[in-house]
């Protein structure tokens, strides 16, 4: 006797596909993109034993296809990349580009559900289809061949690497190495697109304190603003922790006399206008037995600066500049606030999601739209959960667009529609990056290689740059990855 899920689905094949068509043998197959088991409104079939046929209207979308479907007249319609199909419910020919041909398999409704055939739309958009009958399997691999290129960047190890784009496919490279004992300051400039590599080392500033955090923002070639920690002398009370690089020489800014400080601690900043005139930098100050956080500005490329305080936000416990907007907003958090900060010194909110604990990373590819990773905080209990929202009123109203079961801060946007996030699985890095603004992603294995560094870069819709290291090797030495995808 047969069991009663298996009797629905075979009366529901008989009565959607019509009088005098039999009974449906229908075996369940798994359907994988990129090795990924795509999202479908329903099951996917081997039906009758030699066709594998899917949900047409989920199926054709995680194709990444534009789909239409007429209940009344029963066809399907879907284009993609100038590939147009057209396929009706029971009929075993169908229209591929303006011709008519037949199909090798009937479109039909499975539990009032349209299903299609997987092999044929798979293969007229150009993707690779595979068949494995002994684990049921059916798998579908982007056309696109994305490739990873590795360039060493020095023979030495860099503590906590940061990645800057600069434009122009140059980089810049900013961290601290250890020579005879003693920390550097490395600064390394990447040209032809990270393919070609020029690093300078030089002795920490004095006043840095050499076992903490170096943060740099390249100006240029041959300037850099440099921020750390350092320990605040009574009598030089307004000693700011940025030093710009010129050749060697090393010059230090001034900060309006804070009373009472004994340490300070600069751990973000950003250049926030065309001439590089306006700055804003955020990090801690220990003052007496506590501390507070801070946003700084400077109006004169550092040579002195000014403390900022957010509307109803002070003193506030931890802050952090994630991104910048093309027309020079700063986007920086507060606690669990999100503050748009304008070259000019104003500071306005942005509407958070409910359940918003602290911002992960942001990405503004452009003026209006924001893409943001954060945690949330699940009702009822202490556990916390990686969101992913879309804002394309500058912050105004979010769009939530699902949850993420991976912590990471490594997500970048080339524009409002092709993203990346990389993040580590079961000791693998994956990257995953989408063209229509998350509505399907795709999946590339870093093999052999480890992300370091706090970002990654996406700067086209075809090419994206991360830090990485050899995996398992013991070799420490410092890689720009440049990954490439040709659609």
């Amino acid at each position: 006797m047969q069991n009663p899920v298996s009797r629905m689905v075979l009366l529901a094949c008989l009565l959607a596909t019509g009088a005098g068509a039999g009974w449906c043998e229908l075996q369940p197959v798994q359907v994988l993109l990129d090795d990924v088991p795509m999202s479908l409104d329903g099951p996917a079939y081997l039906v009758d034993g030699n066709v594998v046929m899917a949900p047409a209207i989920s199926y054709l979308g995680a194709l990444g296809a534009l789909v239409s479907w007429d209940a009344q007249s029963r066809v399907i319609w879907a284009e993609r990349s100038g590939v147009s199909l057209v396929f009706a419910i029971g009929s075993y020919t169908g229209t591929i580009n303006g011709q008519v041909r037949q199909l090798g398999a009937t479109p039909r409704m499975i539990g009032g559900v349209p299903y299609l055939f997987t092999r044929l739309p798979a293969v007229e958009f150009g993707f690779k289809a595979e068949w494995d009958r002994r684990l049921m399997r059916f798998s579908v691999t982007t056309p696109s061949a994305a490739s990873v290129t590795a360039t060493k960047i020095l023979d030495q190890d860099i503590e906590a690497p940061s990645l800057q784009h600069l434009g122009l496919g140059n980089l810049l490279v900013i961290g601290k190495t250890q020579a005879a004992g003693q920390p550097r300051v490395a600064y390394a400039y990447g040209s032809n697109r990270g393919s070609t590599w020029q690093m300078v080392e030089h002795p920490l500033p004095a006043g840095i304190a050499a076992d903490e955090l170096v943060v740099g923002w390249g100006m240029g070639i041959d300037l850099l603003l440099l921020g750390g920690g350092m320990d605040v002398a009574a009598g030089d009370t307004g000693v700011m922790p940025f030093w710009a690089i010129s050749g060697t020489d090393w010059l230090g800014s001034r900060l309006t006399p804070a009373p009472g400080v004994t340490h300070r601690q600069i751990t973000d900043f950003v250049v926030a206008d065309p001439q590089a005139r306006i700055l804003y930098a955020t990090g801690f100050e220990s003052q007496g037995g506590g501390g507070r956080c801070r946003i700084w500005r400077s109006a004169d490329s550092s040579l002195s600066w000014q403390p900022v305080e957010p509307p109803g936000l002070t003193p506030f416990g931890f802050t952090r500049i994630h991104a910048m907007a093309p027309d020079y907003t700063v986007w920086a958090e507060a606690d669990s606030n999100l503050l748009r900060i304008n070259p000019a010194g104003g500071i306005s909110h942005a509407t958070v999601p409910p359940q918003l604990w602290s911002v992960n990373c942001i990405s503004t590819p452009n003026n209006s739209d924001v893409f943001m990773l954060w945690k949330q905080s699940l009702p009822g209990s202490s556990r916390m959960q990686i969101a992913f929202s879309h804002s394309t009123d500058r912050g105004a109203t979010w769009q939530h667009d699902g949850e993420f079961p991976w912590p990471t801060d490594l997500m970048d946007w080339a524009d409002s529609q092709f993203g990346m996030f990389a993040h580590e699985f079961a000791g693998s890095w994956l990257l995953y990056y989408t063209k229509d603004r998350g509505q399907h992603w795709w999946r590339h294995r870093l093999d052999g290689w480890e992300i370091v560094g706090d970002r990654i870069v996406v700067s086209s819709s075809t090419e994206a740059y991360m830090l990485a290291r050899k995996q398992d090797s013991g070799d420490r030495r410092l890689h720009c990855l440049r990954w490439s995808l040709g659609w």
